[in-house]
């Protein structure tokens, strides 16, 4: 059984929260900004939402490398 019977309830992020932080993460906003937005402490941020601060950052960057690709290699407009 997991219940906790003394000190603060478990954590338990939403769905929500976590598309929040995913996006906040892609924009490059940092940890402890987050954490504020979205009223934990930052070990709570980094304990519950590793994947979509890791995630937002890599797709983020990912988009933007394929924008600069498609601009560098747009027969159309060349850069």
């Amino acid at each position: 059984m997991n219940a906790k019977k003394n000190g603060r309830p478990l954590y338990v992020p939403t769905d929500k929260e976590r598309a929040q932080c995913k996006a906040l993460a892609g924009m490059g906003v940092p940890h402890t900004d987050i954490a504020i937005v979205l009223q934990i402490s930052a070990p709570t941020l980094r304990r519950h939402f590793r994947s979509e601060l890791d995630g937002g950052a890599i797709e983020a960057n990912a988009k933007v490398a394929q924008s600069l690709f498609k601009q560098a290699t747009d027969a159309q407009k060349p850069s």
